[in-house]
């Protein structure tokens, strides 16, 4: 019985590569986003056209929270991601600095 608590218990696996898409009121726009997972410690980049962008974050069983920042026009946005792994699927909303949120969403590459 233990043991199958333990596993229920167990953070999910997010390391690798990801096609990552972020939905604004501005549009859309994309990312390949490489996870690094220690524990629940996560670290890695987002790398669009406007360049790459070193993230931090954790993840506790299924949930995953993580944040970088991203220029924009001159100043520097903090986008602050929470979701959920569901199968192999990373959902949830990403606030972006005080200008506002979206749905992002990334599938393994």
């Amino acid at each position: 019985m233990f043991a199958v608590f333990f596993l229920m218990q167990a953070n999910a696996n997010v390391g690798g590569e990801w096609a990552a898409t972020l939905t604004l009121p501005l549009g859309e726009t994309w990312f390949n986003m490489f996870l690094v997972q220690k524990d629940t410690q996560l670290t890695g980049y987002m790398l669009n056209e406007s360049g790459q962008f070193d993230l931090k974050g954790s993840i506790t069983r299924d949930q995953v929270k993580f944040q970088w920042d991203y220029p924009d026009g001159g100043k520097i946005l903090t986008i602050a991601f929470a979701g959920k792994l569901d199968r192999n699927t990373i959902s949830g909303t990403a606030k972006v600095g005080n200008v506002g949120e979206g749905p992002m969403s990334a599938q393994p590459k």
